[in-house]
């Protein structure tokens, strides 16, 4: 039998980095198999995570708009689910960029905005596990 720790390292290989080894200790329900039980983890752990990028970073969401966000939360989260803990230090800074991406204007005025106003904070992020897909 598996250790407590042995189980939760596993576990959490599981969520980050996709590996299926997990799968052996989560037993079939009535009504789904492991792969589904255990993929509801894998998706939870993204949509909280944009979520939390979502709440640390409201007038970036909306300066890029819910799929403009999307595609940087996913570009973020992709390295963190193989190489960190949890909440991988998230929401602290965005990583430096990797010179793919072009750096990201100041939101004080967009381009050919005039008359742009800061947007009021945003309730939820709007983002959920198959928009970051």
């Amino acid at each position: 039998m598996k250790s407590l720790k042995e189980l939760q390292e596993t576990f959490q290989r599981g969520i980050l980095a996709g590996d299926d080894a997990i799968l052996a200790e989560v037993k079939d329900s009535a009504k789904e198999k492991r792969n589904v039980l255990f993929g509801v983890y894998r998706n939870a752990y993204v949509a909280r995570l944009a979520e939390i990028l979502g709440d640390d970073y409201e007038q970036l969401h909306s300066y890029l708009g819910d799929q403009g966000f999307a595609r940087l939360v996913k570009a973020y989260i992709a390295p963190i689910r193989q190489t960190s803990g949890a909440r991988g230090g998230s929401g602290v800074t965005f990583p430096p960029s990797s010179g793919k991406a072009r750096p990201t204007p100041s939101i004080e005025r967009p381009p050919n905005s005039p008359n742009w106003r800061r947007p009021s904070p945003m309730p939820s992020t709007g983002l959920t596990p198959s928009r970051l897909a």
